[in-house]
């Protein structure tokens, strides 16, 4: 399973996100799902590096990532 080791491994899963963001305008659902799962199994400091990081360089793809969360507690 893969997971994310490094800050740096999470900068780039943030710059595919925010260049995805703005070539299309939206993310695609099992990009989003995937990256879900990831964060979930990644450590606590680098969970915390991804929303700090997705809220400094791709604040629109945020509330994908929020939406996510709300329909997997459902």
């Amino acid at each position: 399973m893969t997971t994310w080791s490094s800050k740096e491994s999470v900068n780039r899963a943030i710059t595919t996100l925010a260049r995805i963001w703005e070539k299309t305008g939206t993310l695609p659902n099992d990009l989003v799902e995937t990256y879900q799962e990831i964060i979930e199994r990644s450590s606590r400091s680098i969970r915390a590096s991804f929303w700090e990081l997705l809220a400094e360089k791709a604040p629109d793809c945020l509330s994908h990532f929020m939406a996510a969360k709300k329909e997997e507690t459902k």
